[in-house]
């Protein structure tokens, strides 16, 4: 697990040029956010922390959330039972007076709204997935950074060879690196977030 300083030490100690640890730092900075909001197993979370509020059709989003992967709710005797994603509009057809079961949600005005509204407290359980904070000083860390090191370094130094050390040739090499490490990374994370997915049903 590297932090951000020693990915920039490690990355000039690669291309042999000390003297551009800050272009170096805006490079990682940039390879972080394009990749960031990939949808791979390590970024995703379970938030089993709510339940809903009779007579209330909003749930909190989680912090950092980018995705909302699925909302199930526990109703019974511990059954659950997956709500259907909606648009805003399309939840327009449920009435905003009647209560029951929830059976769909959708994402409006900050928050997670509910169809039907609650009737009771049901325990909801949301899997998401969400972002990290950049990295501004050297002990930061970042969790494209832990579980993802080789594709960051690789486009941060595509960015650098294309923009600042002005070579096409180097800059396209490491950029095909970089999409085959990606490309590795979501084939490998596929099967591992179906297997975090069901260790929750």
């Amino acid at each position: 697990m590297a932090t951000f300083g020693e990915t920039i030490t490690q990355i000039a100690s690669e291309i042999n040029r000390t003297d551009k640890d800050t272009l170096i730092g805006t490079a990682i900075q940039t390879a972080l956010r394009k990749h960031q909001e990939n949808k791979v197993a390590f970024n995703q979370e379970i938030d089993n922390s709510q339940a809903t509020v009779a007579s209330s059709e909003n749930l909190t989003l989680p912090a950092n959330y980018f995705n909302i992967a699925s909302v199930r709710i526990i109703y019974g005797t511990n059954d659950q039972a997956a709500l259907r994603s909606s648009s805003w509009t399309d939840m327009q057809a449920y009435s905003n007076t009647i209560t029951g079961r929830p059976v769909v949600y959708c994402i409006f005005d900050g928050v997670i709204k509910l169809r039907p509204i609650p009737d009771a407290v049901y325990s909801v359980i949301i899997s998401y997935y969400k972002t990290d904070t950049i990295p501004t000083s050297n002990g930061n860390t970042h969790l494209w950074l832990t579980n993802a090191e080789s594709l960051i370094k690789w486009e941060a130094k595509s960015f650098l060879y294309a923009d600042v050390l002005e070579d096409e040739q180097r800059a396209t090499w490491f950029a095909n690196m970089a999409d085959n490490e990606l490309r590795r990374i979501l084939r490998v994370s596929t099967d591992q977030t179906q297997s975090k997915q069901l260790s929750y049903n």
